[in-house]
């Protein structure tokens, strides 16, 4: 019975963990950045808020990818457009060169 119960917790825990990271995806990427480049203005805030769209290419865990987030005056990630998981850093770079 115990045990039991100690897989519910683990199984919540970890429920819980992937749903915090999955809500903070864009500051995890945007820390994780090894490079970034500027890609244009995004006009889709209704409140009148200027974010820029920033190209990033960085590796989270071991694990390379290529990325576009929306990045405010300030320079902190305010949402998370496309993320792309690439087998090496040279594949991640060039998907981030082609734009």
């Amino acid at each position: 019975m115990m045990e039991a119960l100690m897989g519910m917790m683990d199984r919540n825990i970890a429920g819980e963990l992937a749903a915090l990271i999955a809500a903070e995806e864009a500051d995890f990427l945007w820390e994780a950045r090894q490079a970034e480049r500027w890609l244009g203005g995004w006009e889709g805030c209704d409140d009148g808020e200027e974010l820029d769209r920033i190209g990033i290419i960085g590796s989270l865990g071991g694990a390379w990818f290529s990325a576009i987030l929306l990045v405010d005056g300030e320079g902190r990630a305010q949402g998370l457009l496309a993320r792309h998981d690439a087998a090496g850093e040279s594949i991640a770079r060039a998907r981030w060169e082609a734009g």
